[in-house]
């Protein structure tokens, strides 16, 4: 059986990786927008009301980042071993979906 996949270019690197982006970002979104909408009491208040979740949510947030950061550091590092451009750049798109989703 023949592979008939075309050879990776700059410009459908880049489109898939510009797709894979809009899409992680539109998730955010939309969900951002149906949690407000479907939310009764719809009052934005950064006063503490005594509920944990005013800790917890800022807590998790900066975690997610920190570990996207640690983690895309470290699978860029290990990228400089691999031989071709193309594995190279499968490792850095992978590295980059795991920051862009934590």
């Amino acid at each position: 059986m023949q592979n008939n996949t075309p050879p990776t270019t700059s410009k459908s690197f880049l489109r898939t990786f510009t797709i894979i982006h809009l899409a992680l970002v539109a998730g955010v979104l939309v969900f951002g927008i149906m949690s407000y909408m479907l939310t009764k009491n719809q009052i934005l208040s950064f006063t503490y009301s005594g509920d944990v979740m005013f800790y917890v949510v800022p807590f998790m947030a900066i975690t997610g980042i920190l570990a996207g950061n640690y983690l895309y550091k470290n699978i860029i590092s290990g990228l400089a071993s691999k031989n071709t451009l193309k594995e190279k750049l499968s490792g850095f798109q992978t590295a980059s979906i795991i920051k862009y989703a934590l």
